[in-house]
């Protein structure tokens, strides 16, 4: 008799360990969010249980700049791996666009600088700039799965910087 008065006890334990272990799972991307956290002037977050997308934006002030090399570092430490980077002019990234807006054009089909954007994942991606920019590419240890073919690739995560080096964007798409 005395075990079926503890059994409730016991469950609810067990329950309430299981939820602290989860809610202490590192999200995605969610990291970034301690990067000069002062500066972070937006942030879209959407994880569902089977993916989920993440983008982040700051501004700096005045004449303050991003250092690129403390930004590759921050993202070394926090499990991404740098794997190149690319500039694009403002005239190449113009024409970066979604139902009329300027989009960062990352789907599951992956980073397309030069694409049809038609697929409304692209909405989850504004993006924001009147210069050229550099787009810093990471290997992440999230995957992304195709649609329709289940095919499984790294979910890169990607860091923008603007000419003048005061503004930067991260996005990160995982999941199916």
């Amino acid at each position: 008799m005395k075990y079926v008065k503890r059994l409730p006890i016991r469950l609810f334990a067990l329950a309430m360990t299981i939820t602290v272990q989860a809610c202490s799972i590192k999200m995605p991307s969610g990291f970034w969010g301690n990067f000069e956290s002062e500066n972070i002037t937006s942030e879209i977050n959407d994880q569902g249980p089977y993916g989920g997308h993440r983008a982040l934006f700051w501004q700096k002030m005045g004449t303050a700049k991003f250092n690129l090399a403390n930004v590759i570092e921050f993202a070394t430490k926090n499990g991404w791996k740098f794997k190149d980077s690319s500039k694009f002019t403002l005239t190449e990234v113009q024409k970066w666009r979604y139902n009329n807006k300027t989009i960062f054009p990352l789907s599951t089909e992956g980073f397309n600088p030069s694409g049809n954007y038609g697929d409304f994942e692209y909405s989850y991606f504004p993006l924001s700039t009147t210069s050229d920019i550099e787009v810093i590419t990471f290997e992440t240890n999230w995957i992304k799965v195709e649609p329709g073919s289940g095919k499984e690739t790294n979910a890169f995560g990607y860091v923008v910087l603007n000419k003048d080096q005061n503004q930067m964007s991260v996005y990160h798409l995982w999941g199916e």
